[in-house]
Formats: C-alpha cells, sequence, structure tokens
C-alpha cells in the first residue's frame, strides 16, 4: 500500500507538500499541486482519514437530520447538501427523525458520539432546548426550513409566508371562500407560517377566518386523509383545500377519490412544495415550490463558510423565494376549451404558468416571528450599506444606480469588469498580495474579495465583480467533437460559487463599495468549443448551447435568489460580435442568440436587477437585440472598432454605454492623452447619464498602473483637485 513518502518520492516534492496538497492547503503552486495529484492517483494513495481527523481534530463529515426522507421535497434538499459537501470533500450522515423528538435525541447523540464537524438540520418543534447536546459541543450546525427559539443560528427558509399568501389568494380570485388549511404539527414554524399567511390573504379579502376550516396534524399522507376525513364528518365541506405540503395533498387526492369527489370540479386543491418527478408525467398540482436543492447547498454553503472561516462568522438568515407553478387541480381552466372532462386530464394540456411570488412587507406580516428580521420597510434584505452620498472620489453604489436609470450623478461611476493584473493592486495598496487562483482561469491571479474591495476604496471604484464561472478546462483546448463531449463541460459546485459571492459580500458590508455578478454566457462559448465548426454543425452548437443556457439560466436563478437585494448589477459576459460585427450571419445571430440571452437573464429581470451585456467587437449590429432581450446597458465599446457617438445618438435612455476607453490607450499612454481623452469623453457621454467610463476588457499587467490611476483621476469632477 503506498504511503505519503512513496507519493513524495513520485512527485518530487516534500511530504509536507503533499500533505497540503490532500488538505487542500491554499497557496500551492498550480504546477506543483497537478504533479502531486497524478501521483497520488497513480500509486493509488488513500489517505488514512482517522489519522488524520486526530491531527486536525476534524473529521470532515457532516450531519443532515431531515424529518422524512420519503417526500421528495426532502430527498432534494438531501441532493443539494451532499453535491455540495462532496465537492468540498465532505462526507454527509444522513439521519431521518419522522417528525419524532425521541429519535432525534438518539440521532443528536450519535453525532456527538461520531465528531462530526457540523450538522444541517430541520429541528421537530421549536424548543432550541432540545439541541443542547450541538450546543453544548459547541457543533456548527445551520436549520434548514425551520426555525427555533432561544439560539441563534444560521438558518435557511423559504418564504412560507408569502407563497402561503399567494396560494390563497389565487383560490380567492377564483371565486372560493371556504378554503380549509390543513398544515402541519402545532408550533412548527413552516406550518405556522402557511397558517399566518393563508389567514392573512383571507382577512385582505374580508373573509374572516373560519377556525373549523383550519387544521393541524402531520407532514404526511395520513394526516392529509384523516384531516379531509374529518371535514367531511363534521360537515365543514369546503370548496377548496389548501394542503401545507406535497404530503399532506396526496392524502387529500385519496381521500376525497373515497369520497367521490372530484378535483377540481368538486374541490379545489392547492398545496406547497411540488413533486418533482412526477409532474414530469402528470402535471396536475398547482403548487407553490421552494427550490429545494438550493435551500440543501446554501445551507451547506453557510456551514462549510463557517467551518472554514478563520474568525467567528455572525449567524445568517437567507430566505429564499418561492415560485406558483399554476396547474389543474384549482380549477383555473375549468372553463378553457382545452380542459378535459377527466378528474385528472393527461391529454390536451394547458401548459402551466409559473411566476416568482414577491416577498410580503413586514407590516404585512406582523406577529410572525424573525421572518422581518434583516429586512427594510419595502422588505427588501438590509446589507449594511451606507445611503449617505459620499465624496466624488469615494465609492458609491448609488452612483450606479442614477446612471442605469439614465440621470446625471457628481461623477461617472467607475466600474471595471476585471482587475487581472497583481502590479495595479501592489501599486495602489502598496504591498505584495497572495496569489489566488480564478475560478474558471487555472493560473491566472485573482486577488482575494477583501484586497478587491479595500483597492475599490483606495481609487473610489464603485463596484467590484463577482465571476462565476465553469471549471479551469479551457474551452479552446478541450474542444467539444460530438454530444457525449458535452459531459466534460461541468461548472464549479454551486456551494462553492454562492459562497464566493458571500465572501464579496460580506468584504464590501459599510465600505460603500458595490458587487456586481459576473457570468459566463452561452454564444461564444459554444462557438470556441467547437473550434469554428458551429455553422457547418448547427444542431451540435445548438446542443452546447441549450447546456450552457440551462447551466447558466440555473445558476444565476440560485444567485439572484439569494443575493438578488445585494447586487449591483447582473453582468453577462458573451461576444455576440466580432472586429467586423455580428459574430454570425444576421439570420443565423437571430435564430441562435437573443432567445438563450433572454432565457439567461430571466431570472435577472424576475428579481428586477440591471442587467449587463459584456462583449468584445463591433456591437451596433448587436444592440437591438440586446434590447429587446433586457439588457439595461452593454459592456465593452472598444473605440477601435465602435463610434461612441454614434452609439449615445441611437440607444441614449434606453441602453446605458460602459466602457469605451481604448485598451492601446491604456497600454501605451501617455498619461496626459489618457487624461484628455477619458475626460472628453466623459464630457460627451456622461452629461446626461447613461454612460460608465472604463476599459473594454478589463485591467491587466499589459496596462502600467499609472495609467489607469490617470484614467480614474480624469473621472473626477473638473472642480475637485
Amino acid at each position: 500500500m503506498a504511503t505519503i513518502v512513496d507519493v513524495a518520492k513520485r512527485a518530487g516534492v516534500s511530504t509536507v507538500t503533499v500533505s497540503r496538497v490532500i488538505n487542500e492547503a491554499p497557496n500551492v503552486n498550480v504546477t506543483t499541486r497537478a504533479r502531486v495529484e497524478q501521483a497520488v492517483r497513480d500509486l493509488g494513495y488513500v489517505p488514512n482519514v482517522a489519522a488524520r481527523s486526530l491531527r486536525s481534530k476534524r473529521t470532515r463529515s457532516l450531519a443532515l437530520i431531515v424529518p422524512d426522507i420519503t417526500n421528495a421535497f426532502w430527498t432534494t434538499v438531501s441532493r443539494g447538501v451532499e453535491d455540495a459537501a462532496q465537492s468540498q470533500g465532505y462526507s454527509v450522515l444522513l439521519c431521518n427523525t419522522d417528525e419524532d423528538l425521541v429519535k432525534q435525541q438518539r440521532y443528536l447523540d450519535v453525532i456527538v458520539s461520531r465528531r462530526v464537524d457540523g450538522v444541517i438540520m430541520a429541528p421537530c418543534d421549536a424548543d432550541a432546548a432540545k439541541l443542547a447536546p450541538l450546543r453544548n459541543h459547541r457543533i456548527a450546525t445551520v436549520l434548514i426550513d425551520r426555525r427555533i427559539i432561544g439560539w441563534d443560528l444560521d438558518m435557511v427558509y423559504g418564504d412560507s409566508l408569502s407563497g402561503a399568501y399567494a396560494l390563497t389568494s389565487h383560490l380567492i380570485d377564483l371565486g372560493h371562500r371556504r378554503i380549509a388549511m390543513l398544515s402541519g404539527p402545532e408550533g412548527a414554524p413552516t406550518a405556522e407560517d402557511r397558517i399566518v399567511g393563508y389567514c392573512r390573504a383571507l382577512a385582505d379579502a374580508g373573509i374572516e377566518p373560519d377556525p373549523c376550516l383550519i387544521r393541524r396534524g402531520g407532514f404526511n399522507w395520513r394526516a392529509g386523509d384523516e384531516l379531509t376525513n374529518q371535514l367531511w364528518r363534521e360537515g365543514n365541506t369546503p370548496t377548496a383545500i389548501f394542503a401545507a405540503n406535497n404530503a399532506i395533498a396526496i392524502g387529500v387526492i385519496g381521500a376525497l377519490g373515497k369520497l367521490g369527489l372530484r378535483i377540481p370540479q368538486d374541490v379545489a386543491l392547492v398545496c406547497f412544495d411540488d413533486l418533482p418527478h412526477a409532474v414530469k408525467f402528470f402535471p396536475f398540482l398547482t403548487v407553490i415550490a421552494q427550490p429545494a436543492y438550493d435551500m440543501g447547498a446554501n445551507a451547506a454553503q453557510l456551514l462549510l463558510s463557517r467551518l472554514e472561516s478563520p474568525v467567528p462568522l455572525k449567524p445568517r438568515r437567507v430566505v429564499l423565494p418561492v415560485r406558483m407553478v399554476v396547474r389543474y387541480s384549482c380549477g383555473s381552466t375549468l372553463k378553457e376549451p382545452q380542459h378535459s372532462t377527466l378528474s385528472l386530464p393527461l391529454e390536451g394540456l394547458v401548459p402551466p404558468r409559473e411566476f416568482l411570488v414577491k416577498p410580503l412587507a413586514p407590516e404585512e406580516s406582523a406577529g410572525l416571528a424573525g421572518l422581518e428580521a434583516g429586512r427594510t420597510t419595502d422588505g427588501r434584505r438590509r446589507h449594511g450599506r451606507r445611503t449617505a452620498p459620499l465624496a466624488p472620489d469615494k465609492p458609491d453604489l448609488g452612483r450606479l444606480r442614477q446612471v442605469f436609470n439614465f440621470r446625471e450623478a457628481d461623477r461617472p461611476p467607475r466600474v471595471e469588469l476585471r482587475i487581472g493584473g497583481r502590479n495595479v493592486y501592489e501599486y495602489v495598496l502598496e504591498r505584495p498580495l497572495k496569489q489566488e487562483v480564478a475560478a474558471g482561469r487555472s493560473g491566472a491571479f485573482a486577488a482575494p474579495p477583501e484586497a478587491q474591495v479595500e483597492f475599490a476604496q483606495h481609487v473610489g471604484l464603485d463596484a467590484v465583480g463577482c465571476e462565476f464561472a465553469w471549471h479551469a478546462e479551457t474551452w479552446a483546448d478541450d474542444a467539444v467533437v460530438s454530444v457525449t463531449d458535452m459531459a466534460r463541460l461541468e461548472p464549479a459546485p454551486l456551494a462553492w460559487q454562492l459562497g464566493q459571492l458571500e465572501r464579496y459580500l460580506r468584504a464590501a458590508q459599510g465600505a460603500g463599495v458595490g458587487v456586481f455578478a459576473s457570468f459566463s454566457g452561452c454564444f461564444a462559448n459554444a462557438l470556441r468549443s467547437l473550434n469554428g465548426r458551429g455553422a457547418a454543425d448547427l444542431p451540435l452548437l445548438e446542443r452546447v448551447m441549450d447546456l450552457l443556457a440551462a447551466h447558466g439560466e440555473r445558476l444565476i436563478r440560485a444567485v439572484c435568489d439569494r443575493f438578488a437585494d445585494d447586487l449591483a448589477f447582473v453582468l453577462i459576459a458573451d461576444d455576440v460580435a466580432n472586429d467586423q460585427g455580428l459574430a454570425l450571419p444576421p439570420e443565423l445571430f437571430a435564430q441562435l442568440a437573443p432567445g438563450r440571452l433572454q432565457r439567461l437573464i430571466a431570472p435577472v429581470l424576475e428579481h428586477g436587477v440591471p442587467a449587463v451585456l459584456h462583449s468584445t467587437g463591433q456591437v451596433a449590429a448587436a444592440l437591438p437585440f440586446v434590447q429587446q432581450a433586457g439588457f439595461r446597458a452593454i459592456h465593452g465599446l472598444d473605440p477601435a472598432f465602435n463610434d461612441l457617438d454614434a452609439l449615445h445618438a441611437a440607444w441614449a435612455g434606453r441602453l446605458v454605454l460602459m466602457g469605451g476607453i481604448s485598451e492601446t490607450l491604456l497600454i501605451e499612454g501617455p498619461r496626459e492623452k489618457i487624461e484628455a481623452t477619458v475626460a472628453e469623453t466623459c464630457r460627451r457621454l456622461a452629461g446626461q447619464g447613461g454612460y460608465v467610463p472604463g476599459s473594454p476588457r478589463g485591467i491587466s499587467d499589459a496596462i502600467p498602473p499609472a495609467n489607469f490611476v490617470a484614467m480614474i483621476e480624469a473621472t473626477r469632477p473638473r472642480s475637485q483637485p
């Protein structure tokens, strides 16, 4: 059996270096890391986990405690947790409590004895005293889908209150007045939230909630069956039933069938939580869909970031939005010609309607403990940034918001797509920086988020970018030649990417610096992956584009669901143009690009965040498609290929122009010419808002630091020294 000494000898390094690679320590040379990892694979070396845990006091294991693993919601949550944990080298111990406090206590004892590093759990009730073993042993804990009283912890849950309000309001709009609420156990926070939302919707519609129509039981099908039969036995028959989760809804369906009642003709039915597999074959239930996988991934990210943080973190609360999916069971399609007379239609299906449920403002949720914490008076999450105006050379996110709304700011905002050069950081901060590996760009320099925010404060950048990317495989060197090759194009783990953005936001909190999220598009990457064969193999090109668009939409939705209120804007980097114009003939471009770009930014627009497209080349012919897709701004605009004045005249008030300062000028200078050119460009384009000056591609080490500073200084108001 190979030892660590054998691995070190084969890789030509010390055993200390091998240990650092195996333990994923930072600041290991990329080439050295690859050599050690290859030696590990060649020799089949397996680290001694027990010995490592004794030395590090870490077991690289987590526990996940859920109430019912047979429920599709919890199965999906578990997958989100496991994927996130595995991506960071952690294993997961799964515990199922069946909402039984005795079983929960047994599992807590097991968890303590196994010395797991952290716990993600949905506790049986809201009593923090029941979790004493975790607290007493200082085991890092994240709550999911539940809240407790008496212990301030990281929490992740869906917006049950707003979802219940929306679902009940939908039934009221369909004409229902007697709506039964079949909820979970008394005292369970999610069950109580859904009852509060239900009652609030009734009250707002002028309907007095009837206590006889509110029933509590377990979150399982047996409760649905039993509570439905209770209503009919007692003569409290409703015209519609709101089931607090999908398991209860299954019991309701069975009970109504035995009573000879049809859904929705006799009784309408809606519920919380979708049935992710069944809905593909049987799209029937109108639901509030929670992002179950994302809840798991976010919970794991919170836990892992706490475990890896060198400093204590304040407890964080993540409330993810929910979506209403309107199908048949609510009865909304009864009068449509496509509707079947069958109770459960299988043919002639009307496409479901899905939309984001906007969170209720705190005053609308009065009395619901904890939901309003961390939100402002308009219902948006607080992020702690100052809102008072700052001096013109200080960063201020408000400038970007003014310009994105085509209003003039005290000075043009300063934003760079990427600051990728070590030299400029060290020039401004006056100290050496440690190396970090940029996501998706193997070996590239990336300053830590904390250093980027500090840099922004020094030079007055109003926002810094967090780049979301695929793994470090380069598209040009790893071309797709068939559909099977697409399996290689795997993204970085969701939880890791969420953790990176949280790190940026934590660094920017209170600094006045905004954070924008940058994502790869689906057009240029697909063309590059086919090494120029795109037009010749159109079916494969479309398949690759659809793969990238699906991944991008999925990732952007997860990011916006959690962080939309904290983002300055979302940028999609996609070179839709080249030096001569559109990257493809106009007819083919119109067929391939706009719809997929629109799909990418649909979650961005849903949350009301400005969307920006970055493209190199001559973009004039692409701008009608860009604006129609919903983008607020276009970034790049190298003056070597674009007439900035013509673009400004054509798109003023409709598209914000970003970039426009020649990269050649920034590289070659001289300083006086940079200052004069930048000042004149800002004078022409920024007078009435709608322009953000900057380099077309970002700042690299090819640009002398002094020239970058000259560009920044030229954006100051003339009256400022």
